[in-house]
């Protein structure tokens, strides 16, 4: 796991924030579309290669290695969930010894990088110090596609 952090930590990008967040969703929300096919890679939980189809927004088919996945876990993927996922994240880091066992905030890094044209996450990372707590994911690639009629 201390590799998938080093690597991480040097991919461009910064901390992630609550303004970082709100104007990355607002700049989704102007310009995103709002049917795509997006592909990415997980580290550190549910770990593989993951495909998504979302159409008008939500999501409707996934696979993890060419395999479906359970549609419990769909919404989390989709570029909305993946926000919710976000602020999900810097509420834990709030209280990180509720979410992680640890009892100082500083532990717990969070980096992200939003692409600079639509605003979706592009990668991130969550790293906490001393523990085995960590995740890593990359979007490899978002495709716009036609809505179903």
């Amino acid at each position: 796991m201390a590799i998938i952090a080093y690597v991480a930590l040097r991919k461009p990008g910064g901390p992630l924030t609550e303004q970082a967040l709100a104007a990355a969703q607002a700049q989704w929300r102007d310009r995103g579309p709002r049917s795509y096919d997006l592909e990415l890679e997980i580290r550190g939980g549910q770990e593989g290669a993951h495909e998504i189809q979302v159409r008008d927004g939500r999501v409707t088919r996934m696979t993890t290695g060419g395999k479906p996945v359970a549609e419990s876990v769909w919404a989390f993927w989709s570029v909305d969930g993946m926000f919710t996922f976000l602020a999900q994240e810097l509420e834990n880091a709030k209280a990180p010894l509720r979410a992680h066992g640890v009892s100082d905030p500083a532990a717990v890094t969070l980096r992200v990088q939003f692409d600079a044209e639509l605003g979706y996450p592009r990668y991130f990372l969550r790293h906490v110090t001393g523990r085995q707590s960590e995740i890593w994911w990359e979007v490899t690639s978002l495709e716009p596609r036609e809505a179903a009629r």
